[in-house]
C-alpha cells in the first residue's frame, strides 16, 4: 500500500518523537539546565516549532506588541501597523516551515510565506483550522491523514456545507503534506526567483485560484524586508 494514502504510521511516529523531544527540552529548561542568565528571544526550530505563536500575542494592543517585539530584539518602527507587526513575528516563528518546504519543492520561502498568510492566518494570527490541524495550505482531504471538517467553498443543493480537510497533526506531517502538493508536475514551471511570476504561475496552474495573485506577490515581497528586522539581523 502506498503510505501517502491511508494511515501513515511512520509519520505518526515522527510526530510522537518530535513531541517527546520538545517536552524533554522544556523540562530541562524548567530545571535550569542550559538556561542563559537572560532569556533570549525564542528561536523556533524544526524540533520545537508549535502552531500557536500568533494566538499567544493576539490580545496585545499595538503598544504592547511593539514593546514585546522591541524588547526581544526585533527592529520595529514605531509607526508599523498592528497587522505588519504580527506578520513580522509569524515570519520569524514559522521560518523553519517555509525553509523546509522550500528545500523540498524549490519554491521560494517568500512565496510560501505569502500563501501561509493567505491560507493559514486571519488578522495576523493563526486560523482555527491551522491551530487544530497543522494544515498550512488548506489542503483538502484525500485520505492521507484524518479528515477535519470546516466551512470553506463546499456546497450541497446550493447550500453551504462543511468541506473535509487533511489533518496532518504536527510539523513534520505539515511539511510533507504541503510539499507533496507543490511537487505536482503542473507547478514545476512555477519554481522561479521572480516572485510575481511565481505567484501568477501558481494561480494559473490551479493553486489558490483567486485571481488576485498580485496581492500574494506583495505579501511575498515583504518577507525579505521582515528578515532584516529579525533579532540579530
Amino acid at each position: 500500500m502506498d503510505n501517502r494514502y491511508g494511515k501513515n504510521h511512520n509519520a505518526v511516529a515522527a510526530c510522537l518523537g518530535a513531541t517527546f523531544l520538545a517536552c524533554f527540552t522544556l523540562a530541562m529548561g524548567e530545571l535550569g539546565f542550559g538556561k542563559p542568565k537572560k532569556d533570549p528571544v525564542e528561536k523556533p526550530s524544526v524540533e520545537t516549532l508549535r502552531n500557536t505563536y500568533g494566538r499567544e500575542i493576539e490580545t496585545f494592543d499595538a503598544a504592547e506588541l511593539y514593546t514585546y517585539l522591541t524588547s526581544r530584539g526585533f527592529k520595529v518602527g514605531s509607526d508599523m501597523p498592528m497587522h505588519e507587526m504580527r506578520r513580522l513575528y509569524l515570519a520569524y516563528c514559522y521560518r523553519p516551515l517555509f525553509d523546509s518546504v522550500s528545500t523540498r519543492t524549490g519554491l521560494m520561502p517568500d512565496v510560501l510565506f505569502a500563501y501561509f498568510i493567505m491560507e493559514a492566518t486571519r488578522e495576523g494570527v493563526e486560523s482555527p483550522m491551522f491551530t487544530d490541524t497543522w494544515n498550512p495550505g488548506g489542503v483538502k482531504y484525500r485520505g492521507r491523514f484524518e479528515p477535519y471538517y470546516a466551512y470553506d467553498d463546499c456546497s450541497e443543493n446550493g447550500k453551504p456545507t462543511k468541506c473535509a480537510f487533511e489533518h496532518p497533526g504536527c510539523f513534520q506531517n505539515a511539511v510533507a503534506l504541503w510539499s507533496d502538493v507543490f511537487l505536482n508536475e503542473r507547478y514545476r514551471r512555477c519554481k522561479t526567483d521572480d516572485i510575481a511570476l511565481s505567484c501568477k504561475c501558481l494561480q494559473q496552474a490551479g493553486y489558490h485560484t483567486s485571481k488576485n495573485h498580485a496581492q500574494r506577490a506583495r505579501i511575498a515581497k515583504s518577507y525579505r524586508a521582515y528578515l532584516k528586522r529579525f533579532p540579530g539581523a
